[in-house]
């Protein structure tokens, strides 16, 4: 009886990760360090994209632009990629952007990292922009290492 428990199990293993490799190997990973995402929002009269570059440390969700005063605020989730339990720190910090239509910096500010609870891989940061953003204009989310 233990010897068909044994047999069954290594059965259901074998076959696990050969559908497993099957899986990898019919969608492969991209190789490159960062990625980025944009996206078109119309904040009031001023139409801007915002472009979120992760890194390969971090991954960006939910982020939101919201018009306040002549500045616009930014804010949205962070999420470490990493398996390490209880990462006391945030590697690197994250930067907002807002570039002008022609490729010029217009402002650049280092944005607030606040951590879900504890030693959490999941945490929140926020960003005011304090200059107004031209027609055409850019906002970039950027995490540095």
């Amino acid at each position: 009886m233990n010897k068909t428990k044994r047999l069954a199990t290594l059965s259901i293993m074998l076959f696990s990760i050969a559908s497993l490799s099957a899986c990898v190997a019919t969608n492969p990973t991209s190789n490159s360090s960062a990625y980025s995402t944009a996206a078109s929002t119309q904040t009031g009269s001023a139409k801007h994209q915002l472009k979120v570059i992760d890194s390969n440390i971090v991954t960006f969700s939910k982020i939101k632009v919201e018009q306040e005063g002549s500045g616009h605020e930014v804010e949205g989730i962070v999420r470490l990629k990493t398996t390490q339990r209880k990462i006391l720190r945030l590697p690197g910090y994250i930067t907002v952007t807002l570039k002008a239509a022609d490729g010029t910096e217009i402002e650049r500010v280092k944005a607030k990292y606040h951590r879900k609870f504890g030693a959490s891989k999941i945490g929140h940061f926020d960003a005011k922009l304090s200059k107004e953003t031209p027609n055409g204009s850019q906002i970039i989310v950027e995490h540095h290492q």
